[in-house]
């Protein structure tokens, strides 16, 4: 049972790109597969082929930054497969593109995609105050669009003949936590005769979806707690993203 489903559908209407889920748990040594539908009309093809990609791209710059054709997106990992027309072999319908299957009608087609565990998750750096476009970090996107060849760097494609979806890999955030990361630091100053010492700990080893203003920095001279500082942790995207202040 699917209690959402998201959609995209190419501005000519010849394609439409169909999710059970955006987000997709990294358990450390796996990964859930990624799996959808493409609905496809054949009319409008025109003899072409159908392709879907999964994409992780980093982003380190802004879009108005790009001039003279330079480009701040990098594909770290990219794969690419045909779903129409069929390829032969009939690929195994898990549940939830039969749903899919079932919400779409005949001209739906399935794909699926499988991640290496040791791609990053979905991180959103924090933009500033007068920062505009998309944020930098890493996202995942895929894609469905309509071309005579899967990879042609001479073929032009159209935004009409395309649909995407951005998709999320978030980290899995285990019920029972280790204790979390512990830094320390010392400074000797002139004129004491011993150094001050800094400490900073967090109560949990993962943080998600929990109150993040309890954390102390604690301040040390000689042997004694002089000070401690409250830490506030700001996340405001949502859970697998983080901001960095």
């Amino acid at each position: 049972f699917i209690s959402r489903v998201f959609k995209k559908t190419s501005g000519n209407g010849t394609i439409a790109l169909y999710l059970g889920k955006r987000d997709f748990v990294d358990s450390v040594d796996s990964v859930e597969i990624v799996e959808g539908v493409v609905k496809v009309d054949p009319s409008g093809l025109d003899d072409r082929k159908v392709y879907v990609y999964l994409a992780c791209a980093f982003r380190y710059g802004s879009d108005d930054l790009d001039v003279i054709g330079l480009s701040f997106r990098r594909d770290i990992w990219l794969r690419r497969v045909q779903v129409y027309p069929p390829t032969g072999g009939s690929e195994a319908k898990s549940p939830m593109t039969e749903s899919l299957l079932k919400k779409v009608g005949e001209q739906g087609h399935t794909f699926s995609f499988q991640m290496p565990p040791d791609l990053p998750c979905s991180v959103s750096l924090q933009p500033g105050p007068n920062d505009s476009g998309k944020a930098c970090g890493v996202d995942f996107e895929i894609k469905a669009y309509i071309a005579n060849a899967p990879d042609n760097p001479d073929e032009v494609i159209t935004k009409k003949d395309t649909c995407r979806l951005m998709i999320r890999k978030i980290q899995f955030a285990p019920a029972n936590n280790k204790a979390g990361a512990k830094a320390e630091l010392s400074k000797q100053f002139m004129m004491s005769d011993k150094p001050v010492h800094l400490e900073a700990s967090l109560e949990k080893e993962v943080l998600e979806n929990i109150p993040c203003n309890n954390y102390m920095l604690i301040c040390k001279m000689f042997s004694d707690v002089v000070a401690e500082l409250p830490v506030t942790l700001m996340s405001p995207k949502p859970a697998g993203e983080f901001c960095i202040l």
